[in-house]
């Protein structure tokens, strides 16, 4: 009996998510967040046809509806993670635009294990409340952050303590001036693979930095990898960003603040995506 209604429960509760399909703004943790962008991706049925893929700092720009463009960068992850998650799922865009700001991140493979089960995958496409998003507590934390979550207004409003940047920003600078190269051999051949297989298929590739403080345009890793970069793939498009005077503010060196990051969105339409377009 008790099994019965446990069982009950369950299709209940899927046939209400089925139907109602709530809106979801509350992520447990930045794994879970990461997971449900990745799926909120592969299960969408009318995909975007412009691309972006890269770390948390791309993660901070939006984009609407009508830009075409979804955002597959990740939070503690890199674009080759995002690269790999659109060739797993067989969709061939028009465009991909690349952060480079840590193209030397390898492949996270446990999170692409977990996101491509076998006969899970397809299931999750077809039974929404199989998806990460729809557990409990992130239906139960969405509907309680509308009422107690900060506001737009608040965040654009965000204060950057200066002592406290000047600090971060020495520590970037030590630890980007001492960079030192691992398991490049590795890296380029899966670098090479992904680039080789949306080239075939005619999408358009474009690398781009994202800005950080001024003072670490130049360290030892942003010139090791902006080297790197014109070296293997001379054929494809780098657009490196000028960060002068520090037009975009960050509030860690390499994070922009919720402003910046919307002057830079706007900035990367403009003057990126209009140039270099998917078509």
């Amino acid at each position: 009996m008790i099994t019965l209604f446990a069982v009950f429960l369950v299709v209940a509760y899927a046939s209400v998510i089925q139907l109602v399909k709530p809106r979801i703004i509350f992520f447990q943790n930045q794994y879970q967040s990461n997971f449900i962008f990745a799926q909120n991706f592969i299960y969408e049925k009318e995909k975007p046809s412009q691309l972006v893929v890269g770390s948390s700092m791309a993660r901070r720009m939006k984009f609407k509806k009508e830009d075409d463009v979804y955002n597959l960068a990740f939070g503690g992850g890199g674009p080759l993670t995002g690269l790999e998650i659109i060739r797993r799922s067989g969709y061939v865009p028009k465009s991909i635009y690349i952060e480079s700001n840590v193209f030397t991140m390898g492949i996270d493979e446990k999170f692409l294990d977990h996101l491509f089960p076998p006969l899970l995958t397809a299931l999750r496409g077809t039974i929404i409340a199989l998806q990460e998003k729809y557990q409990i507590l992130n239906i139960v934390g969405s509907t309680l952050y509308r009422f107690a979550g900060r506001s737009e207004e608040e965040k654009l409003h965000q204060a950057v303590d200066a002592p406290l940047l000047d600090k971060l920003v020495a520590e970037h600078l030590k630890k980007e001036n001492m960079f030192e190269m691992k398991k490049r051999d590795v890296l380029l051949k899966r670098w090479h693979e992904n680039i080789d297989y949306f080239t075939k298929l005619g999408t358009k590739l474009v690398f781009f930095e994202m800005p950080n403080d001024t003072r670490l345009g130049g360290t030892k890793k942003r010139k090791t990898v902006r080297k790197m970069i014109k070296y293997e793939f001379p054929m494809i498009r780098y657009i490196e960003e000028n960060n002068k005077n520090d037009v975009y503010k960050t509030v860690d060196g390499v994070h922009l603040t919720l402003q910046s990051a919307m002057d830079f969105t706007e900035v990367f339409k403009r003057e990126i995506m209009s140039k270099h377009p998917a078509f």
